[in-house]
């Protein structure tokens, strides 16, 4: 990726090369995390190291199966929300695996926890993609003592007050919370699976992103009255527009045959190629690999730096002080008078 995407890319500028970077970074980071598993594992448990390949190839390969043979990424996501049970014991030797690691690697304990917050992030464009309310609602929760811990001051300030508002919605607004669970809260402008967006992105994409097209509202922003009858008549041209690209099959009004672009066969040959160059970066030595290596101080895995111990120390703890500021700002400002809102 070169330079002015990267830059695009940390100031949050393009989102989807942002959550494609991650999510490229989140798996390269998990197969390392788990080659070292199955080395500390084959030492800990003599003999069955190769029942356990044996077993988590094949459930990978039957996942790769299932997503190869059909269109629907929700049939996927429902038959492999299942397994879990038959993955108990890899899961529980894997927290094992961990939680040694941790106490012998600041390195690995930070990049854990940076995907811990790549994982929430994913739960929640899970939520607004499937239109699961109550995940939306668990994920946020999750993610409220990250925004204390960064300083993000507005999130931080009024997520616990959004929450607790929704907390309430089912008692004061029955209708409003059962069109929510019944997955109302984000709009579907396609019937492809995997598509529906949260209200503010959709609006971006519909008239906000009209309206600075040709025949939007460039060139008449300052004309009061025809800026109005433009907004007034929006939703009636868009109406028409529709109408005509469904007459002429422009656009296709039944998705169900059609897959998800991510889910392509290209965008998983691209996606495996660019994961495969991150691990090429640390299985070469180019790079400190952060869960191979017990590395006592945390370190820029780039160019080998070492952090000082206090700011090392700080870093490490930001998870935990942020659930403190957290509970605090609860306890003094939304429990009780104690502190002004």
């Amino acid at each position: 990726m070169h330079h002015c995407s990267t830059t695009a890319l940390m100031n949050a500028r393009s989102y989807n090369r942002g959550v494609r970077a991650l999510k490229l970074c989140f798996e390269a980071f998990f197969r390392l995390l788990w080659k070292a598993f199955l080395v500390w594992y084959s030492q800990e448990e003599e003999g069955r190291s190769a029942l356990m390949a044996e077993f988590t190839t094949r459930t990978h390969a039957a996942c790769r199966a299932k997503v190869d043979e059909r269109a629907s990424t929700t049939e996927v996501v429902v038959d492999f929300e299942s397994p879990r049970e038959g993955l108990q014991d890899v899961i529980k030797k894997l927290e094992e695996f961990k939680e040694e690691r941790r106490k012998a690697s600041k390195l690995l304990t930070f990049w854990e926890e940076h995907g811990t917050m790549v994982d929430l992030l994913l739960q929640l464009i899970k939520a607004e993609r499937t239109g699961n309310w109550k995940l939306h609602l668990c994920t946020v929760a999750a993610m409220v003592p990250y925004f204390f811990a960064m300083d993000r001051h507005n999130c931080s300030r009024w997520l616990p007050v959004y929450l607790s508002d929704m907390k309430r919605l089912e008692t004061k607004h029955a209708r409003v919370h059962q069109e929510f669970m019944n997955g109302d809260h984000v709009v579907s402008r396609s019937s492809n699976p995997f598509s529906p967006v949260s209200t503010d992105m959709a609006l971006e994409q519909s008239i906000n992103a009209d309206s600075k097209a040709k025949g939007g509202i460039v060139g008449i922003s300052q004309r009061t009255g025809a800026l109005q009858r433009w907004f007034l008549t929006s939703h009636e041209r868009a109406t028409i527009t529709t109408s005509l690209k469904n007459m002429y099959g422009v656009e296709k009004t039944d998705g169900l045959d059609v897959a998800h672009k991510e889910a392509s066969a290209n965008r998983v040959t691209r996606d495996e190629c660019d994961v495969n160059k991150l691990r090429a970066c640390f299985t070469s030595g180019v790079m400190t690999d952060p869960f191979a290596n017990d590395t006592g101080e945390l370190v820029n895995f780039p160019t080998g730096v070492v952090l000082s111990s206090s700011i090392s120390e700080k870093l490490l703890a930001r998870t935990d002080k942020g659930r403190e500021q957290m509970k605090t700002f609860m306890e003094k400002r939304l429990n009780t008078d104690e502190t002004s809102f």
